[in-house]
């Protein structure tokens, strides 16, 4: 076996060394060896058991090919049990070569066999090309587990639970060594593309035509492995009278058609024509074929290619071609299963007809003729080489044409080919992939401009199918290969479906996943964006559209950051019906979720991308769609009291009395993530910027929980946000506000001792400008605002007459008052239970209900101030009271302006928010059935569990 272990030389043959041999024989247990044609397994798995053989061990080795024909008829028993039954105490090994040379049955018999000495001392190693092992599920099995390689080429992705190694052509190490050793080598790999010669049986031939002195000095024309061996086939099939190259070709002929017959590569010489002895030895000797000598003393010996790439090569130039044309269509009408066969054949077939000529008109033809006969195995393997070989847009003319001369099912069917194969182009280098694009958008462009003709929705479906498969190769944006013809096209897609969103909606879905960025590469695009977004029955039941859009808000921004800003603002008002269902996945458990809380998911996608899409949009854009985010509206359980006027640096905006917090908001709590990202942005932009920021929010946003966030911002900010602080504090607006309040008087705190002594006034006079707003004695503040926080302030520097007078009073009381959360409503104090709760509530759910939910209240508020247990222990069991009484439960739910139901509401936020609670306990789900009520979802809600 020289021809698998050795290069041919002048000098003698040349063994090459492989680097990963060592890492094979270090390797314990059966495995499969695998990999491309030619990349060198037999040399490999016979090296492997000629290792062990001279290191004493029990060996075996077989050819699978001529396994069941001179092995297993010559046994008695089963191999299995003659293994079995031979003695030793080393592991023993068996190896099989070349299972592919069962070109039938893959070696049935012996994937038996190898499951069966599973748990004996013999281990398996067999060898088989990649192709014909992936989806052969029985070897499979015979070799399950886990791939020998952690990682790296030498494991295959289909083969993740087979015990395998991927046999990879030579390293450049590799290369460099044998090219120093052969000459006229080193000349040869500094020609040409070494990725070619890094396979060994390529090499093996190159090596060939140097010994024969037959390799030209300048290579014209294209060079693959199907050139090389047609210059093999030349030197050593073809170089003799015209007379015996027919004789020759009727020889291999019949060898390659009894091969195929008999689904194996060997056939006994006894069934060759007699007149074909003589020519068989001729090429016996070159090397074409080989001669396995008889095992009976009177048995014929049988005939095999050297290799079994020359035997599909053989297949390939005298069964599959007639000389000038392609006999393959016709052939496989006549035997469909020859695909399963000969597929390395076809392969080189299809590459011949490739470049038969430049207008690519053979393999056009071949294509077109598999189409017709819808032989898929085939078609794939055709469109394999269209994606492999095409390297200008000239190379598919031929597909482009028939699609855009009204053609129908013969170029689509060729498109779906190259579809699949394209799925598999993704582990390709970046230049390869970017060819590859270049390519295949004029055939997407001609997809494009079928569906401006007339609709259809296989050229829709091929379109998207293509397009998905060029973004995976090479992401589309303004960089990208053709970014301009990419974009187009997915314009059509999209106007193909805004032509009738009704029936289109999944059209419309397809293209918004790209519409973004092909909006990046052309802002003209951004018309269809905007049809989109008006058009109303996608604002009804597309809530898919929305999520990709709002997902590619980033790359909308880069070209349009106004139609980027406008989609950020417009889906705060999309609302679905919470009773239409919509399918999240099938599986096992089919999940659902409803057009409500789809919507709300693309409104917490808002809050994903807003950090990266703020420095595009600018920052009053920002400020506006966060307006809207928390505008009341969104809020079914908000109760709107009152507003309180709110100025910094000549802007003038309101803080609303609003029992809603942001972190149970619109968007899955989406404002939380977007004034955080605003304010981070804002910081880093420097104090200017901050204070921009702080103006723009006074003009747009009413929200109190965002003034909350900043006045906490204020707090551990910068020390330029001092400054700031104080002068947002001065119209008393935040102070008066009781939802504000807490957190404003703890921003006092912090700022009294740091300001200087103009500012310090100016936090004092901020006190007495919110006792006053709270007063509803206009020429009298309230006092009681004054008490409650005038110790929040630093004594000694105290100036104001009033204020220095009521923190006396408060010193002198045995418990200060507490900040007041929650009572102040319209600019007035509720001192009874009918101005805090109005009269035909106060009927209705009598004192003692009454006293309940002011106790729920006050102990809500008192939680917030430490991490003491107990006001959290006696705030669950008090809401658990509460909750159990179905008179106030019922008062919970969506849409309401209902105090009582404000106040448990807001009890179940805070133990949910701030209280370690789980699921499981009765406290937990109580608190998120209520929560639940409020925004008008009933149990059995998408997330219930969560």
């Amino acid at each position: 076996m020289a021809q698998h272990l050795a290069l041919p030389t002048p000098e003698g043959n040349l063994e090459v060394e492989r680097e990963l041999f060592r890492d094979l024989v270090a390797v314990e247990g059966g495995f499969l060896l695998t990999g491309d044609p030619g990349t060198g397994k037999t040399a490999l798995i016979r090296r492997l058991a000629q290792h062990y053989r001279d290191r004493g061990h029990d060996v075996v080795l077989l050819d699978a090919s001529d396994y069941v024909d001179n092995v297993s008829g010559m046994l008695r028993r089963k191999l299995e049990t003659v293994l079995a039954d031979w003695e030793g105490e080393d592991p023993g090994h068996l190896f099989i070569d070349a299972l592919d040379g069962d070109r039938g049955g893959m070696a049935k018999e012996l994937s038996r066999t190898v499951e069966l000495l599973a748990g004996t001392r013999w281990r398996t190693v067999a060898s088989a090309r990649l192709y014909d092992i992936t989806y052969n599920r029985r070897w499979h099995k015979a070799f399950s587990g886990d791939p020998i390689a952690a990682e790296g080429g030498h494991r295959v992705k289909a083969l993740e639970k087979v015990r395998h190694f991927r046999v990879t052509g030579l390293t450049g190490t590799e290369l460099a060594h044998v090219g120093a050793q052969v000459p006229g080598l080193g000349r040869v790999l500094t020609g040409i593309d070494t990725d070619l010669l890094s396979i060994p049986f390529n090499l093996y031939l190159v090596c060939e035509l140097l010994k024969l002195d037959a390799w030209p000095n300048d290579w014209n024309g294209h060079l693959d492995q199907g050139a090389l061996l047609e210059r093999y086939w030349d030197e050593r099939v073809m170089d003799v009278m015209d007379e015996e190259q027919q004789t020759r070709r009727q020889l291999l002929r019949e060898l390659c058609q009894l091969m195929l017959g008999t689904r194996r590569l060997q056939v006994s010489r006894g069934d060759v024509s007699s007149e074909h002895g003589a020519i068989s030895q001729g090429l016996v000797s070159n090397g074409v074929l080989r001669q396995i000598p008889p095992r009976f003393a009177h048995g014929m010996p049988l005939l095999a290619f050297g290799h079994h790439i020359f035997f599909d090569y053989a297949v390939s130039q005298l069964v599959l071609s007639d000389g000038d044309g392609s006999l393959l269509v016709r052939l496989l009408n006549d035997q469909p299963n020859l695909v399963f066969v000969a597929r390395p054949a076809i392969d080189l077939h299809l590459t011949a007809t490739w470049h038969a000529d430049p207008t690519r008109g053979l393999f056009a033809e071949v294509c077109r003729g598999l189409a017709r006969a819808e032989h898929d195995l085939a078609g794939v393997a055709a469109a394999n080489i269209a994606v492999g070989l095409a390297r200008t847009e000239t190379d598919v003319d031929w597909l482009v044409s028939a699609l855009l001369n009204g053609e129908e099912r013969v170029p689509e069917q060729v498109v779906g080919w190259a579809i699949g194969v394209l799925r598999c182009w993704k582990e390709r280098d970046v230049q390869a992939r970017r060819v590859v694009v270049r390519v295949w958008v004029s055939v997407a462009t001609a997809l494009a401009q079928k569906l401006e003709v007339a609709f259809r929705a296989k050229p829709v479906n091929l379109l998207h199918q293509l397009l998905q498969r060029l973004h995976e190769l090479d992401p589309l944006r303004p960089e990208a290969e053709a970014p301009q013809e990419r974009a187009e096209c997915v314009a059509a897609l999209m106007t193909s479906g805004l032509e009738d969103t009704a029936d289109r909606g999944q059209i419309v879905a397809m293209a918004s996943r790209y519409l973004p960025v092909a909006i990046a590469v052309n802002s003209a695009h951004t018309d269809l964006l905007l049809r989109v977004i008006n058009d109303e029955p996608t604002r009804r039941h597309n809530p898919n559209v929305f999520l990709y859009l709002v997902e590619g808000a980033v790359d909308i921004a880069r070209g349009a950051p106004e139609s980027a800003a406008e989609l950020l603002e417009m889906v705060w008002g999309l609302e679905g019906d919470r009773h239409e269902k919509t399918s999240i996945s099938q599986g096992v458990i089919a999940l659902s979720s409803n057009l409500a809380q789809d919507f709300e998911g693309v409104r917490y996608e808002v809050g994903q991308v807003f950090s990266d899409v703020l420095p595009l949009i600018g920052i009053e854009a920002a400020c506006r769609i966060l307006a809207i985010a928390t505008h009341e509206d969104y809020y079914p359980e908000a109760v709107l009291r009152g507003s309180y006027v709110l100025r910094f640096q000549g802007e003038e905006g309101h803080a609303v009395y609003n029992l809603a917090t942001l972190e149970n908001s619109a968007g899955y709590d989406a404002p939380v993530e977007m004034l955080s990202a605003l304010l981070d942005w804002a910081e880093q932009t420097g104090m200017d910027g901050v204070a921009i920021t702080v103006r723009y929010l006074v003009r747009h946003v009413w929200h109190p929980g965002v003034w909350t966030s900043v006045m906490e911002r204020a707090r551990g900010g910068r020390p330029g946000w001092q400054a700031i602080a104080v002068e947002l504090l001065s119209s008393g607006a935040l102070i008066a506000n009781s939802v504000t309040r807490r957190t404003a008087a703890d921003l006092l705190g912090t700022l009294s001792p740091r300001v200087n002594d103009t500012e310090h006034a100016r936090l004092e006079e901020s006190i007495l400008t919110a006792a006053g707003i709270v007063s509803s004695d206009v020429q009298q503040p309230d006092t009681r605002v004054i008490d409650e926080l005038v110790s929040f302030l630093d004594p000694e520097r105290m100036s104001r007459p009033l204020l220095v007078e009521r923190l006396r009073e408060v010193q002198q009381l045995d418990e200060p008052p507490e900040v007041f959360f929650g009572g102040s409503t319209s600019g007035f104090h509720a001192h009874t239970d009918e101005e805090r709760f109005g009269e035909a509530v106060s009927e209705e759910l009598g004192k003692e209900r009454l006293a309940v939910i002011g106790r729920l209240e006050n102990l809500t508020h008192q939680v917030n101030r430490g991490a003491d247990p107990q006001p959290w222990q006696e705030l669950g069991a008090l809401f658990l009271e509460t909750v159990r009484d179905q008179v106030l439960l019922d008062r919970v739910g969506p849409d309401t302006e209902d105090t009582v139901a404000m106040v448990i509401v807001t009890a179940a936020a805070q133990l949910a928010r701030d209280w370690n609670m789980t699921s499981e306990s009765d406290l937990g789900w109580k608190a998120y059935q209520v929560l639940q009520l409020a925004i008008g979802q009933g149990p059995g809600a998408k997330g219930d569990q969560e």
